[in-house]
C-alpha cells in the first residue's frame, strides 16, 4: 500500500468518525449541553491531528486531503 493511500484512508476513517459523532451528539441524544458539544469539537480536532501529522511527515503539506499527481 503507497503512502497516498493510506493518507487516504487515514482521512476517511477520521472524517467518518467525525460525521457520527455529529449525528450522534445531535439527532440521537434529545438534550445536548454545551460541555458535550465542545467535547465532541475537542475530539473531532483531536481525530484530525494524526492526518495532518502523517501528511505533513510523508508529503510536506498541512492538508487533510493530499491530491494525486501524475508522477504518484
Amino acid at each position: 500500500m503507497n503512502l497516498f493511500k493510506l493518507s487516504r484512508t487515514i482521512s476517511l476513517i477520521s472524517f467518518f468518525c467525525i460525521i457520527i459523532s455529529f449525528y450522534l451528539l445531535i439527532f440521537e441524544k434529545k438534550s445536548a449541553t454545551v460541555d458535550e458539544l465542545a467535547l465532541v469539537v475537542l475530539v473531532s480536532i483531536v481525530y484530525l491531528i494524526p492526518i495532518l501529522i502523517f501528511n505533513y511527515i510523508c508529503f510536506k503539506e498541512i492538508t487533510f486531503w493530499i491530491k494525486k499527481t501524475r508522477s504518484e
